[in-house]
């Protein structure tokens, strides 16, 4: 059976393959993560078009193919960096098939690593625009609430592609919680009577770039995962080897890195005070209990929900300043990206008085 090839001549056929390449340069990352069929399907066409299912062979990779309609648990995919990179040739022009006409290694030689960067860039660049173009240019976003965070679909573009497109439609100011996720759940469990001095966690808070670069050294990955690996810490995550651990993927399921990790002095200090943080929080959670009556133990993702709980209480006084001050803006979870800069001392009093929680903002100023 002859092997399905795309008419390149179709209009129609060149715009979704434009559109698919973009969408997915633009979200998709080498790391996996959790996405649902129906939001791809918006870019790809259904599965069982021929040129849809071609277009995810060639820029998806499916890491883990179970899902669950009840709970809401979605596949999880990353980008098929071979396949695009191959796409990309096709929509310049250029094609790298083998006399069997099967994908074969990107030939550097065709473009310089700049050439393609720019490439990507003003085709990401174009999609967003089509995309979003009406809520960019009036700077309303629509948003849907879930566990207490407010989403919108531009949330999913990837920092660098969206802080441009931002910036283009006047929302420069960039602004989020200074270690959000340790400092809340560190207060949080002060609020509720924690009164230990918790060395490991507050040499994080002061010094998160430092054990950051540490941890992204000897594990060799990138300093944000290396933030969101000690982000999971505090809402959970276990260390192990395997599909059951949420941290595995993240270390590319290296045995090796893992077992550094477990026996790594400051992580397991650090593991220690936030069990204790935890400690407190936890009489405060509705607890499930087994057929024999003993307590559940509180899950990872009901760490999560909790997290969130206090994050939406941080940010509620945020967004209630901006209105009150016509201030446009789009949320970012435990931030947001604004036109008009904003005095960080009064919002931080802000916060501190109407939330009892002491927190610092960084801000982030694109031209």
């Amino acid at each position: 059976m002859k092997q399905y090839e795309p008419n390149l001549q179709d209009p129609r056929v060149l715009k979704r393959i434009r559109k698919a390449y973009a969408f997915t340069r633009s979200v998709f990352t080498p790391k996996s993560k959790d996405w649902s069929t129906r939001f791809i399907d918006q870019y790809f066409g259904q599965q069982q078009n021929t040129l849809s299912n071609w277009l995810r062979q060639h820029l998806l990779i499916c890491t883990n193919p179970h899902y669950n309609k009840d709970t809401g648990k979605c596949k999880y995919y990353r980008i098929n960096s071979q396949g695009a990179n191959y796409i990309r040739q096709l929509l310049i022009g250029i094609t790298a098939h083998d006399q069997d006409r099967e994908i074969v290694k990107f030939d550097i030689a065709y473009q310089d690593e700049l050439q393609k960067q720019q490439f990507d860039q003003m085709v990401i660049m174009k999609f967003i625009e089509k995309e979003y173009s009406d809520e960019l240019n009036n700077k309303e976003f629509k948003y849907k609430l879930k566990h207490n965070r407010y989403f919108t679909p531009i949330q999913n573009i990837r920092s660098a592609y969206r802080s441009q497109a931002l910036s283009m439609y006047g929302l420069k100011y960039q602004y989020d919680i200074q270690t959000a996720a340790p400092n809340l759940i560190h207060q949080h469990s002060q609020h509720l009577g924690m009164d230990q001095y918790l060395f490991a966690l507050r040499e994080y808070i002061n010094n998160k770039q430092e054990i950051r670069t540490r941890l992204a050294n000897e594990l060799e990955i990138e300093i944000k995962e290396a933030k969101i690996l000690i982000n999971a810490l505090f809402c959970g995550a276990r260390l192990g080897h395997g599909a059951d651990f949420a941290l595995s993927d993240l270390l590319d399921h290296d045995p090796s890195r893992i077992l550094w990790l477990k026996q790594d002095k400051y992580i397991n200090m650090l593991r220690d005070d936030i069990a204790m943080c935890w400690n407190h929080i936890k009489n405060t959670m509705t607890r499930r209990t087994n057929i024999k009556g003993r307590l559940i133990p509180i899950t990872p993702r009901e760490k999560w929900l909790r997290y969130f709980e206090l994050e939406r209480t941080c940010m509620n006084p945020v967004i209630k300043y901006m209105k009150m001050n016509n201030i446009k803006y789009l949320l970012e979870h435990d931030g947001w990206t604004c036109n008009k800069e904003i005095d960080i001392e009064k919002i931080q009093l802000c916060v501190r008085n109407q939330t009892g929680f002491d927190v610092k903002f960084d801000v982030k100023y694109y031209e």
